[in-house]
């Protein structure tokens, strides 16, 4: 079988980003362990995106990008 030439292009973007970004997760994954508090963003972010599940798009909040808000309710809307 003959790739062409995105194809293969894509593979090796793929075969060099894919190892890279599992190194860069598992060399993090214990980061602030075992102090779940360590990451104060989260908790305001998931409280802001939470908010916005009631209807009001606005964010009222201009700290992190409106765009990653409606991201982070889309997300945390796909796990409930």
């Amino acid at each position: 079988m003959k790739l062409s030439r995105g194809s293969g292009a894509a593979l090796f973007v793929a075969g060099v980003t894919l190892p890279i970004a599992a190194v860069a997760r598992l060399w993090a994954i214990d980061f602030c362990l075992p102090h779940p508090r360590c990451r104060p963003d989260e908790d305001a972010i998931s409280a802001i995106a939470g908010g916005l599940r009631l209807g009001d798009l606005n964010p009222d909040v201009f700290n992190y990008p409106a765009l990653f808000m409606l991201c982070s309710l889309a997300a945390a809307g796909s796990t409930t």
